[in-house]
């Protein structure tokens, strides 16, 4: 690889960090910022914690990328192990680069799937939520759990797509650059 396609792949992750981190700051709409602050300085040192670490301060901000890749990374492994049951993927697996576009579409679609599950759970979970007599949500209506389950489920299909792009045009995995960010 010459220098110069190199810098540029450089230049394409360091984007696709820069692009990842703002990401991290746009919080759900309607979640009141000094409650979700206090309530989440309750988790000081817990599990809450680590798993915020790990989603580059998503979670702790309730922003647009508090899923994460997770629903991702966990369909890719769930797709792996149906690999070894179903004839069907061991026959994608054989057919060379078409099979492997057919398995990335499976893992996908059951990722998006993953992912609405967990932004339903999480955007019941915060409507419920209270803190010093004030709620996290203010009007917990059916509007604000459609706008928090899309701005959930968006963030996440966009980490995806994200992840793929890096994947293509950077420099080694998409998706591991987006954890090691959200790590650093």
């Amino acid at each position: 690889m010459d220098k110069t396609l190199f810098w540029q792949r450089a230049f394409i992750v360091l984007m696709g960090i820069f692009i990842f981190r703002i990401g991290s700051h746009i919080p759900v709409p309607q979640i009141d910022p000094v409650a979700l602050s206090m309530y989440v300085k309750q988790f000081d040192g817990t599990m809450i914690e680590i798993l915020n670490t790990f989603s580059g301060g998503s979670v702790k901000r309730f922003s647009i990328l508090a899923v994460g890749i997770m629903p991702y990374i966990t369909a890719s492994i769930l797709v792996q192990m149906f690999g070894f049951f179903s004839s069907h993927i061991k026959q994608l697996r054989q057919e060379g680069e078409k099979g492997n576009l057919k398995i990335n579409r499976y893992v996908r679609n059951l990722a998006l799937l993953i992912t609405v599950f967990q932004a339903t759970s999480i955007t019941t979970f915060i409507a419920q939520q209270s803190v010093g007599g004030m709620r996290l949500v203010s009007n917990p209506d059916i509007m604000f759990f459609v706008i928090s389950i899309l701005s959930l489920s968006f963030g996440t299909m966009f980490l995806i797509w994200l992840g793929e792009r890096l994947t293509d045009y950077g420099i080694g995995s998409g998706i591991s650059t987006i954890i090691f960010a959200g790590i650093i």
